[in-house]
């Protein structure tokens, strides 16, 4: 993709060419000047960016309505991680007071 570079009283315009053409395509020629363009191509340009808009605006919804189902995944998960987390702790504290019961266990065995 190429940009056309103009370059007019100390200001510089960039512009993709792709771009130009579609600025071209709805009228644009000029600051300020329209060119007439056929209305049904006219039509059809506004018919297929509103559906774009249509398509972009639905496709927004979904993705707003899957963040929010993650949001609430992640909000689950974090609060089994942190029961999972005091479990493990009890455990630890389990295992510590049964580790000294043993010993005891063995210095009366002995």
């Amino acid at each position: 993709m190429s940009k056309i570079r103009i370059e007019k009283d100390n200001v510089i315009l960039s512009i993709e060419e792709e771009e130009l053409a579609q600025y071209k395509a709805r009228g644009y020629d000029k600051v300020g000047t329209t060119k007439k363009v056929a209305s049904k191509d006219l039509e059809k340009e506004v018919s297929k960016l509103a559906k774009a808009n249509e398509d972009l605006t639905k496709k927004a919804t979904e993705i707003e309505k899957e963040k929010e189902e993650l949001a609430k995944a992640n909000e689950d998960l974090t609060k089994k991680a942190t029961e999972i987390e005091k479990e493990k702790e009890e455990l630890a504290k389990a295992n510590e007071d049964l580790t000294k019961k043993v010993a005891e266990l063995e210095k009366k065995v002995k």
